[in-house]
Parts: C-alpha cells; sequence; structure tokens
C-alpha cells in the first residue's frame, strides 16, 4: 500500500527515493545540471523537505519544499517554494499529484514564521495549483542572477500570501520586481 511521507530535510530522504527523485528530475528539468553532473538534488541553501508517496522503496510521486529569506521593499521574508513536484508517469492518473501538492501546501501554511511562498509553473497547471490556494501574479517581476545585471525571469509565477506581514506589501510584490538572487 502506498504511503504518504514528510522527509524533513534531504538527509532524510531514504537514498533509493533520493536517488529515483534525483533521476526523474535529471531527466526533465535537465537545464538544472546541465553544467554540473554530479549536482545535488537541493543544494544545503534550499533547506529542502521532501514530500513523498511510495510503496516498498518504489517512488510514485514526489515534491520538494524549500526556503530562503527574501529582501524586498525594504523587508525581510522567509519565502518558501514548491519545487520538483512530480509523478512518475505508470502512477498518474491516481490523485497522487494532488496529494503532494496539498500535503506540500499544508506544510509550508504550518511554519509560523513563513512570510510567503513562490512557485513556477505553467498556465496549464494554474487550475491544478489554484485549488491549494495559490494565485497566479501576472504582473510579479522576477529579477534572478547578477544584481548589478540581473535577467528577467519569464516564468508562470503563483504565489501565497501567508503572514499579515506579507499580506499588507502584496503591492509591492505585484510593482517593484523581486530580486530573488540564483533563484532555486
Amino acid at each position: 500500500m502506498s504511503q504518504l511521507t514528510i522527509y524533513p530535510s534531504l538527509n532524510d530522504l531514504p537514498a533509493s527515493l533520493a536517488y529515483q527523485a534525483h533521476a526523474f528530475i535529471r531527466i526533465t528539468w535537465f537545464d538544472i545540471f546541465q553544467y554540473d553532473l554530479h549536482g545535488a538534488m537541493t543544494p544545503p541553501e534550499w533547506h529542502s523537505a521532501h514530500i513523498t508517496i511510495s510503496e516498498e522503496n518504489v517512488l510514485f510521486a514526489h515534491g520538494a519544499v524549500v526556503w530562503k529569506s527574501l529582501h524586498h521593499g525594504g523587508q525581510d521574508y522567509k519565502c518558501y517554494g514548491l519545487s520538483s513536484v512530480f509523478t512518475y508517469p505508470a502512477f498518474r492518473k491516481k490523485g497522487y499529484g494532488s496529494q503532494i501538492a496539498q500535503a506540500a501546501t499544508h506544510y509550508i501554511q504550518q511554519d509560523p514564521h513563513a512570510d510567503l511562498a513562490i512557485l513556477w509553473t505553467s498556465p496549464q497547471l494554474d487550475p491544478f495549483y489554484g485549488q491549494f490556494g495559490w494565485k497566479h501574479m501576472p504582473n510579479t517581476i522576477i529579477h534572478l542572477g547578477d544584481p548589478e545585471h540581473p535577467r528577467t525571469d519569464d516564468g508562470y509565477i503563483m504565489m501565497l500570501f501567508l503572514s499579515k506581514k506579507a499580506r499588507a506589501a502584496y503591492d509591492t510584490f505585484t510593482q517593484t520586481p523581486i530580486y530573488f538572487g540564483e533563484g532555486w
């Protein structure tokens, strides 16, 4: 019987599940590992937690919750991200992706220090993530890379505003570009 499990860090994720997740990520989002064949699935500075659905060391579905400090509009925020959400093709259409997204969103919402969360996705997945409270941010601009000469990210952004401080600053997130560093 399949089981949903939350591993609070990459070190807690069993090696067999980590290997399967890493392999899927390398195949699907190959640009992440384009120049680093031995790159970690999630670097330590991402503070990743991993949510899996598996059975007998076979990974069915996965999602990572990451966080970083974000300085924006003169304020510091604890910013979460939802990353690497997938279901292996043989296990699709069984609701596993929804279970992962719901558990990950709940995990983020349970942190009393969380201010906001950002998700890069595609327009087709807006209804999927929207059912868990994620909101498309069409006017939000994300800058990545060198702070002196950042590049503008053209991804489809969805966000959660969790703290009173973040909700009060909503307009700054839609009117002022967010410098995100190197990203996730």
